[in-house]
Order: structure tokens, then sequence, then C-alpha cells
């Protein structure tokens, strides 16, 4: 599809303890699948260093960087959201952040 088709976007980044946390979060919500994706796309993303502009691949046992950067500093839960109308995009962006905050509050009820 061709951008002019998602004219709509929104990128979020959330700050994470760890690269291994960031990566099981990524996992457990990329899971559910958009609903409508003929309205909406959605990109998770684990990012290292440099503000959050590194990107790295991989689980939390086999990480490599692929993008930018030295790899210091904070580690950050990248969602970027493309949408065809505004009511998709916020009901997509609200949804993806109450998952969010429940897988957070679980990990750390687990730590």
């Amino acid at each position: 599809m061709s951008s002019s088709h998602f004219p709509y976007k929104f990128t979020l980044q959330i700050p994470q303890q760890s690269i291994s946390i960031a990566n099981l979060l990524k996992d457990v919500l990329e899971v559910d699948a958009e609903l409508r994706p003929a309205l909406i796309q959605r990109k998770i993303e684990v990012v290292v260093g440099d503000g959050g502009k590194s990107k790295v691949e991989g689980d939390s046992t086999g990480l490599k960087e692929v993008e930018g950067g030295d790899g210091a500093g904070e580690v950050f839960l990248k969602a970027s959201f493309r949408s065809s109308d505004l009511r998709s995009l916020r009901a997509s962006v609200g949804s993806f952040l109450e998952h969010a905050k429940l897988c957070a509050a679980t990990v750390e009820r687990f730590q």
C-alpha cells in the first residue's frame, strides 16, 4: 500500500529496563495482530542507544545491532502506527497502550 493510503502516523517509544525485557514485551504484543489491516499498520521494534535511534534484531540471547549508534544508552520498545483514518489510529494506539501497561505490570510483578 502506498503511503498516501495511510496518511496518519503515530510513533511512541517506551523506555525499558533491559533489552531482554523489551524483547519479551515486543514478542507478547506482536501476537495481537491489527483487526483491520486494511485501515491500520503497526510495527513494533526494540531500539537501543543514541536516544533510541539504533535498532536491534534477535531475541534476548542473540541480539545484534543492525542500524546506527554504539549500542550504549537507554533501551526502548518502539511502536509505529500508520492509518487511513484518525479514528482507527486512536483506537489502535489506545488498545496497544492498555496491553503494554498490562504486560509491563506483569513483568514487574515477577521480577
